[in-house]
């Protein structure tokens, strides 16, 4: 009820290990919204996006981050990840 009465929530499941190569090094990606970009130790989660407006993208252009309308609210989903330390 409160999502739909505008509130938003953001969906971001978690993954320690997808952020990091093969050696278990971080690696550095790009996610881009608007005119902001964030570099950092992110990776691609292996989730399926639901449709919607995409929020962020990665480098490559692909989608990162969608939200999606739930009556005067919205869900946004996240499909990348940051390394737990």
């Amino acid at each position: 009820a409160w999502l739909r009465a505008g509130g938003v929530l953001v969906w971001w499941p978690r993954d320690a290990s997808a952020a990091r190569d093969s050696s278990g090094t971080p690696r550095p990606a790009l996610l881009a919204w608007d005119d902001d970009a964030a570099i950092g130790h992110f990776a691609p989660l292996g989730v399926t996006l639901p449709a919607g407006t995409v929020v962020a993208r990665w480098g490559d252009g692909t989608p990162a981050v969608t939200e999606s309308a739930l009556g005067s609210g919205c869900l946004r989903t996240v499909a990348a990840s940051i390394p737990v330390q």
